[in-house]
């Protein structure tokens, strides 16, 4: 509840004046950061030579 009171009185005025592109934009880089650190933990992305105690 306190997240959507927060968005409705913080953040949300504050987009409202931004274009589309500006207010998705730490969006779209804040998820594609967590994308990359997600996928270079998958074990799938390492090479056979890749230490395992990493």
């Amino acid at each position: 509840m306190s997240i959507i009171l927060a968005f409705n009185w913080w953040i949300k005025p504050r987009i409202a004046k931004l274009s589309i592109y500006d207010a998705l934009l730490p969006f779209v880089f804040l998820n594609t950061f967590r994308y990359l650190g997600l996928s270079f933990m998958a074990k799938e992305q390492f090479y056979s030579g890749f230490p395992a105690i990493f």
